[in-house]
């Protein structure tokens, strides 16, 4: 018996002959796949490796064609099956070095074509300056590793990661076909990175490269557009966002299409990055409007180099601040230096870096057949990949510094805190001595007519309308009676106001704005209302006339006046109404004995009634929100107070919402926007009553049953009200 030790198989026929196919010889194998196959031929291995070799690297052989009709590679000679491989398998190889090669090519033709049309986008031209430098490095790449390859299996392994690599750029390429923004073009490769940095892929820094190298035309365009970049050879035309003639245009930038931004941006910019860019850009405008030779415009003329204009973009070129503290002979220079360093400016971080490539060539050179390393994943955050948050924080930073800069110019150079308080003494009715004045002037009894008449000599009281008082013909009065009436009122009341708050002033001056009486422009319906003296309406063609002067209209905007308008339309009719009932109980006090006990009781019904839902209205609808208003206002005047800190100072656009937020609580408590409608009906139903019932009860020949009647419509206003 033999063992297995001893066995030599000496005496074993065909012991010496291979028992598979795949342990004979080459050309055993490929005869056994072409009777298999029936394949036209077989491509001896150096021929084929020297062939796939050359179209790795993009270029046509004997073999394989470019066909520039259908924009890919083909074999020349089908049915040809790669020496030690079946057919299927070599189709299968041949067709991925031809998928390979057609990308490469695609992309260099795209990347040699000049864009043509209207408008070219600058990260596409970006993006394929980042593609032609990855090419060159994949070029740089295979043609090292080529030499070295003795299989074409290893061909496919040197292949691998650029063949990955050139997938995505084509990806990227495919992503920004239809855009037609810079913001939609940029989204869409975010959107590509972003994909691929959550599916985890290795190749998400290389893309991280394009993505840079793509956004840097437009975060640089942006940043100088904004105002933190000093640079001056930065044309910007190119962004939807920061045209060069928008930016230097006149006119409100409000009137620019936030929704149409919106949905041209994509995901690149949010909501709130776009109010963000929207609030700079209308700062810068209004400060080279209104403060043209500040230091923070200027850049390029050797000027101070502020914390707003240092250009974020650029790479830091002077040497760094450094020293050795060792070498300090005493404390005093040490903590001098201390000092000098942390007071300097950062060093502007530039949004490209030197190495910015690094990640590509490090991709494709890890696992290439010169280098022994295995893969080295890289391991990055789960984080939203956005180009905008490259400068965010420069914006933000710039956006907090010209916000400090024009509320510093508004309030202590205009005096917008003057000018709000004058809206609130004379629109908004809270200067006691305007209320008594104009009411003095439009409805006492006590005051001699501007009208004249031939015979009547003018006497020395004061003129006044005498809305109210029985026997008026003519309604409503002429302009030149009301220049005679109204004339000086208005100077008067601000005038004694500001004496009262600083008796040390004794020098006049004009009211700011140009405030006075005017005309309001009304409808044909509202005209017809208003020549009735005895009606509610009958005070509506009055108005407050103000011009906001520059800058001050970014606060107090033509809305926000014509709000303060609406007020005090309002408001006046409840002072006429108020007027009208006062008298009516003074007279019905004083002929106590003459007038029956149900009409006194009215008298004073209708009047309590004025009296606490005026109070209502000016305590709670009026004081309240403006108290809150008043309230920020002061904290920003006290923040100012102290240059040293600006914590309690807000934005433009803060302090603009604030006033109109203010101004749209009145009017809700007011009852004056247009949801609240049937109440504002209700109400004023309520008041014509009111009214009338004051005008009837004022009569000297009214019957007990008319009172009666009219007590009883009161009510059912009040109960329809409430």
């Amino acid at each position: 018996l033999y063992s297995w030790e001893a066995f030599q198989g000496d005496g074993v026929p065909q012991v010496k002959h291979p028992e598979y196919l795949s342990e004979a010889k080459v050309g055993t194998v490929d005869a056994a796949f072409s009777r298999i196959n029936q394949c036209q031929g077989v491509l001896p291995s150096n021929t084929a490796l020297r062939a796939l070799s050359n179209l790795a690297l993009g270029r046509s052989s004997v073999f394989f064609h470019w066909r520039a009709e259908k924009m890919k590679f083909e074999q020349s000679v089908e049915q040809v099956a790669l020496s030690g491989m079946s057919l299927e398998c070599s189709n299968s190889l041949i067709s991925w070095m031809i998928q390979y090669s057609t990308k490469l090519r695609v992309l260099q033709l795209w990347i040699d074509t000049q864009d043509s049309g209207d408008r070219v986008l600058a990260s596409v031209t970006a993006l394929k300056r980042a593609a032609a430098r990855t090419l060159q490095a994949i070029e740089a790449t295979v043609s090292a590793s080529v030499p070295d390859v003795t299989s074409l299996l290893q061909l496919q392994h040197v292949l691998g990661r650029p063949f990955d690599l050139i997938s995505c750029i084509e990806k990227m390429r495919a992503s920004i076909e239809n855009c037609a923004t810079e913001e939609q073009a940029i989204s869409a490769m975010s959107l590509c990175v972003q994909s691929s940095a959550d599916s985890g892929s290795e190749l998400t820094g290389a893309m991280r490269d394009l993505l840079a190298l793509a956004c840097a035309p437009w975060l640089e365009a942006l940043a100088n557009g904004l105002g933190i970049s000093t640079s001056t050879n930065r044309d910007c035309s190119h962004l939807s966002l920061c045209l060069a003639a928008e930016l230097d245009q006149e006119g409100d930038l409000s009137a620019i299409d936030d929704e149409y931004r919106m949905s041209n941006s994509g995901p690149l910019l949010s909501k709130e990055d776009l109010e963000l860019v929207k609030e700079i850009r209308a700062n810068l405008k209004l400060l080279r409007k209104y403060l043209p030779d500040h230091k923070i415009l200027l850049s390029g003329d050797g000027s101070p180099n502020t914390r707003g204009n240092r250009n974020p973009v650029a790479t830091q070129s002077a040497e760094p601040f450094s020293f050795n503290p060792w070498a300090i002979q005493n404390q005093e220079e040490l903590a001098h230096l201390s000092f000098q360093c942390m007071s300097e400016p950062p060093a502007a971080q530039p949004l490209v870096h030197e190495d910015s490539f690094a990640a590509t060539l490090h991709f494709l050179q890890s696992d290439t057949l010169a280098s022994k390393s295995a893969y080295q994943f890289e391991i990055l955050p789960a984080l939203r990949i956005n180009p905008f948050d490259k400068i965010r924080l420069q914006i933000e930073a710039q956006s907090r510094h010209l916000n400090q800069l024009f509320i510093r110019h508004l309030f202590q150079n205009c005096n917008l805190g003057k000018h709000l308080e004058l809206q609130y003494m004379f629109h908004l009715f809270g200067n006691g001595e305007f209320v008594v004045r104009l009411s003095t002037a439009l409805f006492s009894l006590e005051t001699q007519t501007a009208q004249r008449t031939r015979g009547k000599l003018p006497t020395s009281q004061p003129l006044g309308l005498q809305l109210g008082a029985e026997g008026i013909k003519r309604w409503p009065p002429a302009s030149s009676e009301l220049r005679l009436t109204l004339n000086g009122l208005l100077n008067e009341s601000y005038h004694h106001t500001n004496t009262c708050y600083n008796r040390s002033g004794s020098s006049r001056v004009d009211i700011p704005g140009g405030l006075s009486f005017s005309i309001r422009e009304l409808e044909d319906n509202d005209i017809e209302r208003v020549m009735d003296a005895s009606s509610i309406y009958a005070l509506d063609f009055l108005r407050l006339q103000y011009k906001t002067p520059a800058p001050l209209d970014v606060v107090l905007t033509p809305p926000s006046m014509k709000k303060y308008d609406e007020v005090f339309r309002f408001m006046l009719r409840i002072i006429r109404i108020l007027d009208a009932t006062t008298r009516l109980q003074s007279r019905t006090l004083a002929e106590d004995g003459k007038i029956h006990l149900a009409t006194r009781r009215f008298a004073v019904q209708l009047h309590c009634f004025m009296t606490s839902l005026t109070s209502c209205l000016f305590d709670i609808a009026i004081k309240v929100p403006w108290k809150k208003l008043k309230c920020a206002v002061t904290d920003i005047e006290s923040c100012l107070a102290r240059p040293e800190s600006s914590n309690g100072l807000i934005s433009i656009t803060a302090l603009r919402d604030l006033h109109e937020e203010c101004l749209d609580r009145i009017r809700s408590r007011l009852f004056l926007k247009q949801k609240q409608e049937k109440l504002r009906k209700a109400l004023e139903s309520l008041l014509i009553t009111v009214l009338d019932a004051a005008g009837a009860l004022q009569l000297k020949d009214k019957a007990q049953a008319t009172v009666v009647s009219l007590i009883a419509t009161f009510e059912t206003a009040i109960k329809t009200f409430l």
